[in-house]
């Protein structure tokens, strides 16, 4: 995983996507035989993902809904306690803290569900695909 700049992510969404606008999430595939070269199996690494957390940060703001409100409940609940323990002025700051970590924990799942060959470019597979990543985050959060 590798955490970029906006103007990275838009550089590399021009040249590999062909759109010439910065992007949250990019994930580059490696296929079998590419890992053979690499790492001289089938096995290992199956690609990178870049994430910038920047654009993520302001994405988040703009859908107006934390990603934990939406994906990772038990996070949350656990954020909330800890809030509640906590002064005001720390529960801020831990508030945000668990949404940022919790938007590049979907970033993440997300880039991996492409590198597994998931899309979204119609209705039908962006919802196949939803219900993939709500099913992991569910995993790992629980």
């Amino acid at each position: 995983m590798v955490f970029a700049p906006p103007s990275l992510m838009r550089a590399l969404n021009r040249r590999y996507r062909k759109k010439d606008t910065p992007t949250d999430v990019l994930s580059f595939g490696l296929s079998p035989l590419e890992r053979r070269r690499v790492f001289g199996t089938g096995r290992g690494m199956l690609g990178e993902i870049f994430i910038a957390p920047s654009i993520a940060k302001k994405d988040s703001r703009n859908r107006g809904i934390a990603f934990h409100q939406q994906l990772i409940p038990s996070t949350s609940r656990m954020a909330r306690r800890t809030m509640e323990v906590k002064g005001k002025s720390r529960k801020l700051k831990q508030r945000r803290d668990a949404e940022r970590v919790e938007a590049l924990i979907l970033l993440l799942v997300h880039g991996i569900v492409h590198i597994l060959g998931y899309e979204h470019d119609g209705a039908a597979s962006a919802r196949r695909m939803e219900r993939l990543e709500k099913r992991i985050l569910r995993k790992i959060s629980s």
